[in-house]
């Protein structure tokens, strides 16, 4: 499978005909969108949704929450291997005191 391309489109309409590549998807093409970033980035925002719930249902709820989404890639075996989701939180509640 050394070609390939195709175009993805879902329902709402926000991805409407994304060009998918076999380059894009395994040699990191410049200026195309993997489906792994995809996969990726809606980890990402689901993970950043529930801390953000967690934060605020203990009263530090956060003014700001930004959440990286990484991913690593077995090329030979065309799977996924590591999700990674650095964050940054900023909150002016205080601490709860002991």
């Amino acid at each position: 499978m050394a070609e390939g391309e195709g175009q993805l489109t879902q329902g709402s309409g926000i991805l409407n005909r994304l060009p998918v590549t076999y380059a894009g998807r395994l040699e990191n093409a410049s200026g195309e969108t993997s489906l792994e970033e995809l996969v990726a980035a809606a980890h990402a925002a689901c993970y950043a949704m529930a801390l953000s719930n967690v934060l605020a249902e203990n009263d530090t709820p956060p003014e700001r929450l930004t959440v990286d989404a990484g991913y690593t890639l077995d090329n030979e075996h065309f799977k996924l291997t590591a999700l990674m989701f650095p964050l940054w939180y900023r909150s002016s509640a205080r601490c709860p005191q002991s």
